[in-house]
C-alpha cells in the first residue's frame, strides 16, 4: 500500500495513520504533491523516508528531474500530465515533458499513472506512448510496470 497525505488539512491525524500502517509493514511509501505541499525532499525527515512517490509535480519538472537524481529512494508517476477535458491540445506538450523527465532523470524512476478521472486513462497511454518512442522495450516495461513492482516489493 502506497498512503498519501493532506499536510495543510489532516496532519496529525494523516501522520497518525501513516504511522499505523508503517508499524503494521503494510506501508511501502507514501506519494505527495510537492507542487502544493510544500515539502522539502532535501529535508532529512523525508530523506528518512525508505520509498517517497512524489507526482511529476507539473509544472516543476526541473524540480522533480533534481529529486530524482538526487535520492535513490525517490520515484516520480506520470499522472495528473493533463487534465483531459480541457487540453487535448496539450498532449504533445505533455508527452515532451514526460519525454525528458525520462530522458534525464531515467526510465527506472518514473511510473506510469492516470489520476482519473481528470487525466483519462486513454489521455495518459497516448502521452506515455509519444514520450517513450525512443527507448528500448525493456525501459518501457520498467515504466509501465516494473518500476511499480519494485517500489511494491511485488515479482518481477
Amino acid at each position: 500500500m502506497v498512503g498519501s497525505l493532506d499536510i495543510r488539512t489532516y496532519f496529525y491525524q494523516g501522520m497518525s495513520e501513516l504511522e499505523e500502517l508503517a508499524s503494521m509493514h503494510a506501508l511501502k511509501g507514501i506519494k505527495v504533491y510537492t507542487g502544493y505541499q510544500e515539502i522539502d525532499l532535501q529535508d532529512a525527515k523525508t530523506q528518512a523516508i525508505a520509498r517517497l512517490a512524489v507526482n511529476a509535480n507539473k509544472p516543476f519538472f526541473d524540480d522533480t528531474i533534481a529529486t530524482l537524481r538526487a535520492h535513490p529512494n525517490v520515484w516520480t508517476d506520470a499522472s495528473g500530465l493533463l487534465d483531459s477535458r480541457y487540453e487535448q491540445n496539450d498532449i504533445p506538450a505533455c508527452a515532451e515533458s514526460l519525454r525528458r523527465v525520462l530522458h534525464e532523470a531515467g526510465p527506472h524512476k518514473v511510473l506510469f499513472g492516470t489520476d482519473f478521472p481528470v487525466e483519462t486513462h486513454d489521455d495518459a497511454i497516448k502521452i506515455a506512448d509519444q514520450a517513450l518512442r525512443e527507448f528500448s522495450t525493456d525501459e518501457k516495461r520498467l515504466f509501465y510496470h516494473g518500476n511499480a513492482l519494485k517500489l511494491l516489493g511485488g515479482r518481477q
